[in-house]
Formats: C-alpha cells, sequence, structure tokens
C-alpha cells in the first residue's frame, strides 16, 4: 500500500476518478445525445418485436386456416365413407 502511494504521488495519478461526474465532465452534454440514441434504439428494437410477433400471428393464424380447411375435408370424407357403408349393409343412413 505504501508503495503505492508513494508511485502516485511521484507520477501525479490520482486514481481511478471514474464515475458519471468525471465523465460528464470530460464529456459536457455528450451523455445527454446518448441517452437520446439510446431510448431510440430501445423504441426501433421495440417497434421491431412487434412487428416479429404479428408477423408470427399471422403465420400461426394462416396455419390454422389450413388445418382446420384439412379437418373439415377428412370429416366430410369420413361422413361420405359411413354412409356408404350404411348403405351397402341396408341400415338406416340417419338422414331423415
Amino acid at each position: 500500500m505504501e508503495k503505492k502511494g508513494r508511485i502516485a504521488a511521484q507520477t501525479g495519478y490520482q486514481g481511478n476518478s471514474g464515475g458519471r461526474a468525471a465523465a460528464e465532465a470530460r464529456n459536457p452534454g455528450g451523455f445527454g445525445r446518448a441517452k437520446v440514441r439510446r431510448a431510440q434504439r430501445e423504441a426501433e428494437r421495440a417497434e421491431w418485436e412487434a412487428a416479429q410477433a404479428k408477423i408470427a400471428r399471422e403465420r400461426e393464424q394462416e396455419q390454422n386456416a389450413d388445418w382446420y380447411r384439412a379437418e373439415d375435408s377428412f370429416l366430410g370424407t369420413q361422413h361420405l365413407l359411413r354412409q356408404a357403408m350404411r348403405l351397402r349393409e341396408n341400415r338406416a343412413t340417419g338422414c331423415g
């Protein structure tokens, strides 16, 4: 510890004077622009994520519509096959 203090005294190094106050002193007004840009990036990211979510929902709706059409087609075909079997076996078809 004593050695560090002696070296600092010889070189004039005062340690890491980091932190917001020191940074703002070195770059006055620069952080306001950074904050604005960060806010813009966050807004753009949120907009992009919303657009991606909308696209995913639309894709899912299209896929569900295809599944419903396929299901309706399958059930219609099954209904016709059952009717044909009943007619062959001379059973009532359930149509009145």
